[in-house]
């Protein structure tokens, strides 16, 4: 990945789960809250639909230390490592 592409990813972090991810982004969150989180997931989809984005900001809300109602806070060390490029230690 380019420069200019994580300058762009970073941008699109902003408005991740886009509208047409809310339904799927709500059930997990709630998952996540009532802890019942399965061991693995499959995403899927066609190309363009924001797969990547959408579960990177998952896993950036996951090891958030503060979330607010549905999104990561942004502030916290957690938040702070992934720096919109999923570079936390916990993410491979």
């Amino acid at each position: 990945m380019n420069y200019c592409d994580m300058i762009r990813e970073a941008q699109l972090l902003t408005y991740v789960p886009f509208p047409w991810q809310r339904i799927q982004w709500e059930h997990l969150t709630r998952l996540y809250k009532n802890e019942q989180l399965p061991h693995a997931f499959l995403v899927s989809g066609d190309s363009g639909l924001g797969k990547s984005l959408f579960v990177n900001e998952f896993a950036r809300f996951m090891l958030c230390k503060e979330p607010l109602e549905l999104l990561a806070c942004g502030k916290c060390k957690n938040c702070l490592r992934f720096g919109g490029a999923a570079i936390h230690p916990d993410i491979l």
